[in-house]
C-alpha cells in the first residue's frame, strides 16, 4: 500500500558558523558602533543574551589561558575558542525561540552559548523604496568546552 507524502512548504534559511570576531562581535551585536544598513529605528525590536559577565576579548583570553592549563600547550595563533554562528530568522522569532535552539544544540553537539543576539533592524532599501529586512540572529559559543570529537576542526564543521 503507497502512502501519500505530503509537501511541507519550508522557508528557506541558513546557518552560517564562522571564528568569531572577539574584538567587532559584541560591539557589532549590541549596536555599540553605528552602521549604514541598520535601521535606528527599528533597533528597539532587537534582543539580546549574554551569559557572560566579561567581554568577550576577556572571555577569549581566560579560554586560552585555561586550554593553555589543561594540554600543557598554548593555543595556536590561528585556533578559536570562540565561534559565531548566523541564523536566518522570521519575523516572529523572539531570544527564547533561539535559546530553545541553542540548547537544542548544546543537547546535540555539546555547544556552550555565552551570547545571542537578534537583529530585525539590518536590511537595505529596494530600487522601488521598499526595505528589505535582513533578520537573524547571531549565536555565539565556547569551542573550546566542546568535547574532542573533532566537531570543529580547521573551520570546517560536522555538524
Amino acid at each position: 500500500m503507497a502512502s501519500a507524502l505530503k509537501r511541507i512548504d519550508m522557508a528557506q534559511t541558513s546557518f552560517n558558523i564562522q571564528p568569531c570576531k572577539v574584538t567587532a562581535s559584541e560591539r557589532h551585536n549590541k549596536r555599540e558602533k553605528a552602521l549604514s544598513y541598520v535601521r535606528s529605528d527599528l533597533s528597539h525590536l532587537n534582543e539580546w543574551c549574554d551569559f557572560l559577565n566579561v567581554h568577550l576579548v576577556a572571555y577569549d583570553a581566560q579560554m586560552r589561558t585555561l586550554v593553555k592549563a589543561k594540554t600543557g600547550r598554548k593555543m595556536q595563533e590561528k585556533s578559536r575558542a570562540l565561534y559565531e554562528g548566523i541564523a536566518v530568522i522570521r519575523p516572529d522569532t523572539t531570544i527564547e525561540d533561539i535559546k530553545k535552539l541553542a540548547n537544542a544544540m548544546h543537547q546535540r553537539w555539546g555547544f556552550h552559548f555565552v551570547q545571542l543576539a537578534i537583529h530585525k533592524d539590518e536590511g537595505s532599501w529596494q530600487k522601488d523604496g521598499t526595505w528589505k529586512p535582513n533578520l537573524h540572529a547571531h549565536m555565539v559559543w565556547d569551542a573550546a568546552c566542546i568535547p574532542t570529537d573533532g566537531i570543529l576542526n580547521n573551520n570546517k564543521t560536522k555538524v
